[in-house]
């Protein structure tokens, strides 16, 4: 008789710059934290693993819809040896902007690491990947935009929106194009139908973070954006 041992995943939420799993009180290692809603409610502890990094080969990139009112979520699927981490963040975050634009430059058959960054004050999030200790930059570039969405200088908050959802789009097809097919398995391209105004949603926000200001685009080259301020340092390069 054949037998062995499922393969057991770990989920991982990108929340203030940390990689959070929740687990139980009597988990070797966790961390009490109390949370406040913003909606009325009262004050409720989670226990969780706090990891500033994690690390492993990327095997799955998905959306998934959720049905608890988060929004949107990316599914990002790592392997290391035995380890299985699947790495959740909100959909068009500073976290995924920045995961999107410098996903091309990744080699897909090698580790990579995932440093989350969150700035308090300014309510920014940023996600450092790296191979072999180096930082991997932007794809797409001022010099070489590779067709990345024009930023709207000069333009409204409601064009910042119609960008920011072009900019969505434009990454989904090309990480349909050229990423999904080099992915381990029968991968599915993900779907752009419900790339609208309301999915464009703000950053690192669940269940324990405040709404933020509409300030990310992807590369690592987040500036504040308003509309009574926009010139070409809020290029996403």
């Amino acid at each position: 008789m054949a037998r062995g041992n499922v393969q057991r995943k770990s989920y991982l939420t990108c929340s203030r710059g940390k990689w959070r799993e929740r687990v139980t009180e009597s988990t070797p290692g966790s961390v009490e934290r109390t949370i406040t809603p913003d909606e009325p409610g009262k004050p409720y502890t989670v226990f969780e693993i706090v990891n500033d990094y994690v690390s492993g080969i990327i095997r799955s990139i998905e959306v998934k819809e959720d049905t608890k009112g988060f929004g949107r979520q990316w599914l990002v699927t790592i392997q290391d040896g035995e380890e299985v981490l699947c790495l959740q963040f909100r959909y068009d975050s500073g976290y995924a902007l920045a995961f999107l634009s410098k996903l091309p430059v990744v080699e897909l058959d090698q580790p990579v690491s995932f440093y989350p960054y969150y700035f308090e004050e300014e309510k920014k999030a940023r996600m450092v990947l790296k191979q072999d200790n180096e930082n991997i930059g932007s794809f797409f570039t001022k010099e070489e935009p590779k067709g990345f969405p024009s930023f709207p200088e000069g333009g409204s908050k409601d064009d910042i929106v119609i960008w920011k959802i072009g900019v969505m789009k434009f990454l989904v097809a090309y990480l349909n194009k050229e990423i999904i097919p080099q992915l381990p398995g029968k991968p599915e391209n993900i779907s752009q139908e419900t790339i609208t105004e309301g999915s464009v949603q703000s950053d690192d926000q669940r269940d324990d973070i405040p709404p933020p200001t509409e300030d990310d685009v992807p590369g690592g080259y987040q500036n504040e954006i308003r509309s009574d301020q926009l010139n070409n340092d809020s290029l996403p390069f």
